[in-house]
């Protein structure tokens, strides 16, 4: 069974799921104009075969929390 990854990040999803056996691909999907930068996340999950998946991601920027700056400023 396929465990539930979506939303984790890459390389904890990989990992997980190459733990159980899974061979597993990727694919990125972008916005316009977007960069393949930040933190991949699983959005897709699609059972290509026996044992075979795919995962789609995007690239979650790193942005600054604003509250976490106010929080430090104090």
């Amino acid at each position: 069974m396929l465990t539930e990854v979506l939303g984790w990040p890459l390389a904890e999803a990989k990992e997980r799921l190459e733990a159980q056996g899974w061979q597993i691909t990727v694919r990125s999907t972008l916005a316009p104009r977007a960069e393949d930068r930040g933190e991949a996340r699983v959005v897709r999950v699609k059972v290509t075969g026996p044992q075979q998946a795919e995962l789609t991601v995007v690239y979650v920027p790193h942005r600054p929390c604003p509250l976490c700056e106010e929080e430090s400023e104090s």
